[in-house]
């Protein structure tokens, strides 16, 4: 299994942008309620299989109120980088580097 290095999200939900650095072990997420944990482990999910966990039908959702897109952007274990982009009602952009 891979770790995350690095979490990159911009504009999931209630999360206007935030840059995580999990440790190696155990990482909790903790917080008053609506204040984005959910959504941190929702925009987990959509750069793994590219859809929310909350809507099997639209990623729209995900995206906040104003705005045209949504970025999740991970830096793995081993130097791999991963970065997906979904603008409403498009395909997702997922670059690997």
């Amino acid at each position: 299994m891979t770790a995350i290095n690095r979490l990159d999200i911009s504009k999931v939900r209630n999360i206007d942008e935030i840059s995580l650095g999990p440790g190696e072990q155990i990482n909790l997420i903790h917080g008053v309620n609506g204040s984005g944990k959910t959504s941190i482990l929702e925009a987990i999910h959509l750069l793994a299989v590219g859809r929310s966990f909350r809507s099997t039908k639209s990623t729209t959702p995900m995206i906040q109120h104003n705005h045209k897109d949504c970025t999740v952007f991970a830096s793995l274990e081993g130097g791999l980088a991963v970065g997906l982009q979904k603008a409403r009602n498009q395909k997702a952009l997922l670059r690997i580097l």
